[in-house]
């Protein structure tokens, strides 16, 4: 994951959730239900987010903006080549980076 602080506010901005819609160029089922599976979880973590001591809060924030950081960068990689395997798997593989963390997170 690369490491720009540059859009830290933006990133932060931004929510937990993938909005609908946001990858249906390039959807597959696959990254449909990897979608569903992110919203589930985000849900689940928010409500026990504030709940959280701040140092706990501020480590997920930051894990979370690098994740959102790279969903963004094959987004991009994506439409720039929509039809490249490669691209592809690298937003699949973030896709499950994700997941991985809001799991990680959720029994916090």
């Amino acid at each position: 994951f690369r490491r720009d602080t540059s859009s830290t506010s933006n990133m932060l901005a931004e929510t937990m959730h993938v909005a609908p819609g946001q990858v249906q160029p390039h959807a597959s089922p696959d990254m449909e239900q990897l979608e569903q599976q992110i919203n589930q979880l985000a849900e689940s973590v928010e409500q026990k987010k504030n709940a959280w001591n701040p140092e706990l809060r501020a480590a997920f924030e930051r894990n979370l903006l690098y994740v959102n950081q790279s969903l963004v960068e094959c987004r991009h990689q994506l439409s720039d080549n929509p039809g490249d395997d490669v691209s592809q798997e690298l937003m699949l593989n973030a896709y499950r980076e994700k997941i991985r963390l809001l799991e990680g997170f959720k029994s916090f």
